[in-house]
């Protein structure tokens, strides 16, 4: 008798999965799993969700996980509008300035969360990206030259001491998932996130009628999520933890 192979299985939680476990976490479930105060019908139930689903995405980005992690070129970053240091150039997220006039594109990605890092090079060209210096205290005051160098986060745009030329930007940032929709089936988008979601989820409803449970809850649920940021840990120390070899290299004349 052939084998009959099952269709794949996502390996994502469901809506459904972790409402189910905040329901068993707040005695909603007695009855029934599809629970009664937290039951999906309820009005409030997907605001709670998306809540907790928020909180989640901090702590995680707050951690450094690179499941929030995305990359997008900016194209364009316009001219300059002067030869000033009192000038500066910025991109938002409805379009850029060149430190007069107002331009459609680039803007920033509509998920972006925080920047991470940027590289520039000029428009048009195809060689390396080259890195750019986040300012710490403000942008330095300085004449513009061909390249942006710096930049700054502040006011949810990128600031710039602006260039004479215009340049693309690579940029890498922590990203917000789309909020989860009303179906039970809807799959959130981290893997092993369904504790962490069910604790938040259930603190957020304690915490709205005024019980004292739910500080508890939402404490079990930075637990879980710290247990989720020691897997991201981990992961990271092994891929630094390439040696370099000791003694010369057969065929190299430098370790270096």
């Amino acid at each position: 008798m052939p084998l009959v192979e099952l269709p794949p299985r996502s390996p994502y939680p469901t809506l459904d999965h972790v409402l189910r476990l905040a329901r068993v976490y707040t005695n909603d479930a007695a009855q029934t799993l599809d629970g009664n105060l937290l039951a999906l019908s309820q009005p409030y139930t997907l605001e709670y969700v998306n809540s907790a689903w928020h909180k989640l995405q901090d702590e995680l980005a707050e951690a450094g996980a690179p499941r929030l992690e995305r990359e997008v070129i900016l194209q364009q970053v316009p001219i300059a509008s002067a030869l000033d240091p009192a000038v500066q150039v910025s991109v938002s997220y409805i379009g850029s300035n060149d430190g007069a006039l107002l331009w459609s594109s680039p803007i920033l990605p509509q998920d972006l969360m925080e920047p991470m890092r940027l590289h520039e090079r000029q428009t048009g060209m195809i060689g390396n990206f080259i890195p750019m210096k986040q300012s710490t205290d403000g942008l330095p005051r300085i004449v513009q030259g061909q390249r942006l160098r710096w930049w700054d986060w502040e006011d949810d745009s990128l600031y710039f001491t602006g260039a004479t030329q215009l340049n693309d930007l690579l940029l890498r940032y922590y990203a917000y998932l789309p909020d989860i929709p009303n179906d039970p089936k809807a799959q959130l988008g981290i893997l092993r996130c369904q504790r962490a979601m069910g604790f938040y989820i259930a603190g957020e409803f304690a915490a709205a009628r005024g019980s004292t449970a739910a500080a508890d809850l939402m404490s079990k649920g930075d637990d879980a999520v710290q247990k989720m940021t020691i897997r991201i840990a981990r992961v990271k120390q092994r891929l630094s933890r390439r040696r370099k070899p000791y003694g010369r290299v057969r065929g190299s004349a430098s370790n270096y």
